[in-house]
């Protein structure tokens, strides 16, 4: 299942905390309510680079 039909669905997804730490080296800016998972939104591209 990918990220896009669990967010959906309302799953709980965990992100590694070191995400954040590599996407603020990246200069991606977070949104600090929900911290990196705004990226999976706006630069999906990035997120796939780093896995």
């Amino acid at each position: 299942m990918d990220i896009t039909t669990r967010l959906a669905g309302n799953e709980v997804v965990i992100i590694d905390g070191a995400m954040g730490t590599e996407l603020q080296r990246r200069e991606v800016p977070l949104d600090f309510e929900i911290w990196s998972a705004s990226a999976l939104l706006t630069h999906p591209e990035v997120i796939r680079d780093i896995h």
